[in-house]
């Protein structure tokens, strides 16, 4: 059987606090006597660092302010009352019947149909 094979030593529990021990820093030690109370952590390398880069920072800056507009938009009420108001009123008065209107709806409808982009 494979298992057979594995060294003992290496499994022990001794074997495995000695190698950590030896590889590890001292995170707290007793203010007294500067003595190690037993937390370690990993050696750190002096050369680790990371860099942000400008496109990066960019993003996150316009991620920010998209966030703060939406919070700004959920404060809005779904249905602006005075919109809907004038909208009522301009039906009733005949407003959207005139040729104006009319023109204008026409001419911004054949402008999005004709928007090679929306297909």
């Amino acid at each position: 059987m494979a298992l057979n094979k594995i060294n003992p030593a290496v499994t022990s529990k001794t074997y495995r606090t000695d190698r950590y021990e030896k590889t590890s820093q001292p995170v707290n030690a007793d203010p007294a006597g500067g003595k190690d109370v037993g937390t370690h952590r990993p050696p750190l390398s002096v050369s680790d660092h990371a860099e942000i880069s400008s496109q990066a920072q960019q993003f996150a800056d316009v991620r920010q302010v998209l966030e703060m507009a939406r919070q700004e938009v959920a404060k809005e009420p779904d249905v602006r009352a005075g919109k809907v108001a004038q909208a009522r009123e301009r039906l009733a008065a005949g407003f959207y019947q005139s040729t104006e209107v009319r023109d204008q709806v026409a001419e911004r409808l054949s402008r999005l149909l004709l928007d090679p982009d929306l297909f």
